[in-house]
């Protein structure tokens, strides 16, 4: 009889996470991360959120978001958590980490490597001014995974901020998982080694 096919293995996530970071679970979107003391949920799509954006007169743009939150590109925009809120307040940045998941199937490192790269592109014609310091194709808490830093500065949308930003994609059950995060430049010292243990704890769920 024909010997029926090996299905290929499936590598299991390994994460760690550390003490002190509170588990936080997307059940739409299926993934679960860790995120450190301090920092809080943005939920764009509760009500609280737009009731402060009409608060601070940003009712305007409110239309435009729910449009695309309502699409499936918003569809795959996951988590949202923000950090150093003071700071925001005197018109620095917050530190911010989102999560989106694509689909993706058949995508190994490589092809992750690609479509981050894209991303940051995308931005760069958005934002302007986009340096990405560093692409590579790698493994990521046992999952085939793409990894990138890069640095922006603002100016292009009336800011006079420079940001560093990491975006790490990981490859399972047939989606990317991407996983963008930024602070103030003057902030990436501090910052980037929290950047780190949060993609440690992320995991596909």
């Amino acid at each position: 009889p024909p010997v029926p096919p090996t299905p290929t293995s499936v590598p299991t996530p390994v994460v760690s996470i550390p003490s002190g970071f509170t588990p936080v679970m997307d059940d739409t979107r299926g993934y679960s991360l860790a995120v450190p003391k301090g920092w809080s949920a943005l939920d764009l799509r509760s009500a609280q959120f737009q009731n402060l954006a009409n608060t601070f007169g940003m009712g305007g743009q409110l239309g435009p978001l729910n449009d695309f939150l309502a699409s499936p590109d918003g569809d795959a925009l996951g988590v949202i958590y923000i950090t150093d809120i003071t700071a925001a307040l005197f018109g620095g940045l917050p530190t911010a980490l989102n999560v989106s998941v694509l689909d993706a199937p058949g995508y190994t490192a490589e092809t992750a490597k690609g479509l981050v790269e894209g991303l940051l592109e995308a931005n760069a014609a958005m934002l302007g001014d986009v340096q990405i310091e560093s692409l590579e194709a790698t493994t990521i808490n046992n999952l085939p995974a793409a990894s990138a830093a890069a640095t922006a500065n603002l100016a292009n949308v009336g800011m006079n901020q420079e940001v560093f930003a990491k975006s790490t994609g990981l490859v399972a059950n047939d989606k990317i998982y991407i996983l963008t995060m930024l602070t103030a430049l003057d902030q990436r010292g501090a910052k980037e080694p929290a950047f780190d243990q949060i993609i440690g704890t992320f995991r596909p769920e």
